[in-house]
């Protein structure tokens, strides 16, 4: 979305598209349902301007809702529901939540680059330097596949913060965190609605809701 602002024409391109094909999918009477999901986001002043566009000193940026209304239009598709929403995935954006949240329509926690973001900890080099780490009791455990308390946190705040604004924003989370049975927990109890995983680890993550669905029901 950095790039997007000072190159409009990017997403442009792309939600032309993904409309395109919705609403071709719409005109032949199958059932679709797009959720535009705009990553990075910093505070709610961007989601704004990426979303509905601004006009300032004689300069008109062009939003993504009338880039999909036009589409829309033209593909004579207008009853084709769609939403915006964004991925949080800076902690200044968990931080932000409620502003943002009065322009996205939904929650995305990104949660690999969230730990990245809060923990000053890349990823990719993390394997390199775990077992120092670990033998010096610096940290505990892979915070890249059990959530760090810290991260955690700011999930909570962010979902509190985001629904009190918006009692209808939907919430979830994205990213190999949601197959973890300790992360799932957490989830529920943090009050998102749903988790995402990789479709070998589906099985476990839906043992892991039922087991804890019995738990809450005991």
């Amino acid at each position: 979305c950095r790039i997007a602002i000072s190159y409009p024409e990017i997403y442009a391109m792309q939600v032309s598209a993904l409309f395109e094909a919705a609403c071709k999918l719409c005109n032949e009477k199958i059932k679709v349902q797009p959720e535009v999901m705009i990553p990075i986001i910093m505070n709610a002043a961007e989601l704004k301007t990426l979303i509905y566009g601004k006009k300032i000193e004689g300069y008109t940026y062009v939003g993504l809702a009338e880039i999909a209304e036009d589409v829309c239009k033209k593909q004579d598709a207008r009853n084709l529901p769609y939403s915006f929403g964004t991925m949080i995935e800076l902690p200044c954006a968990a931080l932000s939540s409620a502003e943002i949240a009065r322009y996205g329509q939904f929650f995305s926690f990104g949660t690999n680059d969230l730990t990245q973001t809060c923990l000053g900890l890349s990823r990719d080099d993390f394997t390199t330097f775990m077992p120092d780490y670990t033998m010096l009791d610096l940290i505990d455990g892979n915070p890249f596949s059990v959530l760090d308390p810290r991260v955690k946190e700011l999930i909570e705040i962010a979902t509190k913060r985001g629904i009190e604004a918006r009692p209808d924003l939907s919430v979830g989370l994205c990213g190999e965190h949601g197959a973890r049975p300790e992360n799932i927990a957490f989830c529920m109890s943090a009050g998102l609605h749903y988790v995402s995983c990789s479709p070998y680890s589906v099985p476990i993550a839906l043992l892991a809701v039922a087991q804890e669905q019995l738990k809450r029901q005991g």
